[in-house]
């Protein structure tokens, strides 16, 4: 009778765990409905994503969320990144977010006219990528080729446009990106361009930088372009205050008369 008794109170115990776990799966935690980013780093095990929702007072149990995972077979799953979550979301809702890699996007915007060095300076300052990273695969040769790029270096090569990127994109994905746009917005121009000039698409690519690092207004750049040309046709320098700023290794907003024969191929 005793045996009985015990086989009952346990099957009980069970049924009322499996019902308290199906309860708590579909159940939010009582919190505040502010979104907040949660970042998963890569390699985080399961049981520590666990942990970090916890910390964020997004689940009330650590131990059902880890058995949750087990169960739906996920817990190996995850996906790293950076998680817009809150606190009325139901913990499968939760599980169901990280495992299919719904990661939060950032919205940057890479202004027309900004060389490697701006838009490095941006990925860092958002913590997208180093500085240093864009630095080293915008001069990488194997890199480069790998883009259809036929240039020493991808300037000139990364579009202005606003993107969307998550938080752990691989720099080269990041690049990537950039320069797929250039190519799809303007190849076809600027080989059309390069045509009727008897220029290289290089050559056309890197005459338009100038002009437009030249002036910021959109009406001089026709007069511009112009004025440029007939010095090229001359056999004369461009003389591009621009040029020389992007050959100065650092540039404190003057340019002074040495620096005019700085001795750099960049220097016009």
């Amino acid at each position: 009778m005793i045996r009985v008794r015990r086989k009952v109170v346990g099957l009980l115990s069970g049924v009322l765990l499996i019902m308290g776990g199906f309860l708590w799966m579909n159940q939010p935690i009582n919190g505040p409905i502010q979104p907040l980013l949660v970042e998963i780093p890569p390699g985080t095990p399961f049981i520590q994503v666990s942990r970090i929702l916890h910390q964020h007072h997004l689940i009330e149990s650590e131990w059902f969320f880890n058995v949750l995972g087990r169960v739906q077979r996920v817990d190996r799953n995850i996906i790293p990144g950076e998680y817009e979550l809150h606190a009325g979301m139901k913990p499968t809702e939760l599980l169901s977010k990280i495992v299919k890699g719904e990661v939060y996007h950032y919205a940057i915007t890479i202004p027309e006219g900004y060389n490697v060095a701006q838009i490095a300076d941006i990925l860092d300052q958002k913590r997208l990528a180093l500085k240093e990273d864009i630095f080293r695969l915008s001069r990488d040769p194997d890199f480069i080729q790998s883009l259809n790029v036929r240039a020493p270096t991808l300037e000139g090569y990364l579009f202005p446009d606003t993107y969307h990127f998550s938080r752990f994109t691989p720099p080269e994905s990041i690049i990537r990106t950039f320069v797929n746009r250039f190519h799809d917005v303007m190849i076809p121009e600027l080989k059309d361009r390069a045509t009727v000039m008897g220029m290289t698409l290089q050559e056309v690519l890197t005459l338009a930088s100038v002009v437009e690092k030249e002036t910021g207004l959109a009406v001089e750049r026709p007069l511009v372009s112009g004025v440029f040309h007939n010095r090229l046709r001359r056999g004369i320098p461009l003389q591009s205050d621009p040029t020389v700023i992007y050959a100065l290794e650092s540039f404190d907003g003057n340019i002074r008369k040495a620096d005019l024969s700085v001795d750099s191929p960049y220097n016009t």
